[in-house]
């Protein structure tokens, strides 16, 4: 009985830091509420967008801890005006609403806003190339740099790379200049937060062992 007083701290400790380990994984998934492009109530369809376009994906890349880039070769526009190729920043994982089913050579309708001074979409703003059909007039779009395209200040030149392992031509982007921040490697607040909350778990994990080590001797 006295063992078992002195070891209910101890187990507390243990319980506390497994369920702030286990605790610190994002636990919300993304969630829309609908077709992204289709008028509804609260929600105006291409309208609600800088612009609407279909394009086909020529790479991504991981720019940050939480953000990739993703290059677009517009085939055309259904809303707004936009300049092909173009860059959009989304987040890494389809949890925060990455493009978690979109890969390289997928084509697909996008909507674009900005979002922190960067062009960007996410996993409620696109849709398969089908469900736009008959939606808007689609539009070619503008050359590069034309003032008028939402992605103006974007200079991006495609390169055709033959890969001789490869069964199929890869379409490669190499980015001349792009308005984007691709050198921020720092952490975001909620991955720092994250990393916080598992060390905290971890060391209160740690410390009820050796507190439990060490009743379990003076009990004897």
């Amino acid at each position: 009985m006295r063992f078992a007083r002195w070891t209910s701290l101890p187990v507390a400790l243990l319980v506390m830091g497994l369920t702030l380990v286990w605790g610190a994984a994002p636990a919300a998934a993304c969630s829309c509420e609908g077709a992204p492009f289709e008028v509804r109530e609260g929600h105006l369809g291409v309208e609600a967008y800088e612009a609407v376009f279909v394009g086909t994906v020529t790479s991504n890349e991981q720019i940050s801890s939480d953000q990739v880039r993703w290059v677009f070769e517009v085939e055309s526009v259904l809303h707004g005006e936009v300049a092909s190729p173009i860059a959009l920043v989304t987040a890494v994982d389809g949890g925060a609403c990455g493009l978690d089913w979109v890969s390289v050579g997928s084509t697909i309708a996008v909507g674009v806003n900005t979002w922190n001074g960067d062009l960007s979409t996410g996993l409620c703003s696109v849709d398969r190339e089908a469900a736009v059909d008959g939606i808007g007039e689609r539009r070619p779009p503008l050359n590069p740099g034309d003032p008028l395209a939402v992605n103006s200040d974007q200079v991006i030149e495609a390169v055709d790379i033959a890969d001789p392992d490869d069964e199929l031509t890869t379409l490669e982007v190499e980015t001349a200049e792009v308005v984007i921040d691709v050198t921020d490697e720092t952490p975001s607040e909620s991955t720092t937060s994250q990393i916080i909350v598992v060390a905290i778990g971890i060391l209160s994990i740690l410390g009820a062992a050796v507190l439990t080590a060490v009743l379990a001797r003076r009990s004897d």
